[in-house]
Parts: C-alpha cells; sequence; structure tokens
C-alpha cells in the first residue's frame, strides 16, 4: 500500500471521527457535515491518483457520481419517511437500503440500456 494511499484513509478515517463528534454536540451540524462532498472529494482523489491523472476517467467517474446521488437521494427520504412512521433503526435501514438497491438497479439498467442501444 502506497504512503498516498494511507494518507487517503487516514483522513478519511478522521473525518469520520469529526463527524461522530459533532453530532454529539449539534444534530444539525453533525447533518450538514455528514452530507458534504467529503466522500466525493475522496473518491475523485482516489480515482484520479489511482488513474495518473486521467482527467477523461475523473469525468466519467464524476458523472457517475451525479446520476448516483439520485439512488442516495431516496435512501435518505426512506429514511426520514421510517423514521416518522416510528419504525425502529433496523427496519429503517432495511427499507432504506432496499429502496437504495432497487433505485441503483434501475439507473445502472437504464445505463446499460442506453449504452447497448447506441
Amino acid at each position: 500500500m502506497s504512503t498516498q494511499r494511507i494518507y487517503q484513509l487516514l483522513i478519511s478515517f478522521v473525518i469520520l471521527a469529526v463527524i461522530a463528534f459533532i453530532s454529539e454536540r449539534s444534530h444539525v451540524l453533525a447533518s450538514v457535515v455528514s452530507v458534504m462532498p467529503l466522500n466525493i472529494t475522496f473518491a475523485l482523489w482516489f480515482v484520479y491518483t489511482s488513474a495518473v491523472g486521467d482527467a477523461a476517467l475523473s469525468a466519467d467517474f464524476s458523472r457517475m457520481v451525479i446520476f448516483g446521488l439520485t439512488p442516495t437521494m431516496l435512501f435518505a427520504a426512506a429514511c426520514w419517511f421510517g423514521f416518522r412512521q416510528g419504525w425502529p433503526l433496523g427496519r429503517v435501514l432495511v427499507v432504506s437500503y432496499a429502496v437504495w438497491l432497487a433505485a441503483t438497479g434501475i439507473y445502472r439498467g437504464i445505463e446499460w440500456w442506453l449504452q447497448t442501444a447506441r
């Protein structure tokens, strides 16, 4: 494992620890920090450095991130809905991940269909 990869992983861990610390003080601030594009930044950093600066590969990855946000938003909406219904955490997560998986499958299916239709 390269030194750069170790730095990337350590920074990711520190940010998760900061989010956990912030959540004890303010749930609002923790929710804002948790949806910051930090994960996207790290993923871009990983992709860009692994591809040795290939901008085309990074652009393709960025495009896929845009479309990948829709299932994530549906996951969050399902969490909100489940908690509003008074469901326990386990049920909320199972249903929310099922929604995310279905939306991701539909998105990937549409993308595959569009690519094969060319």
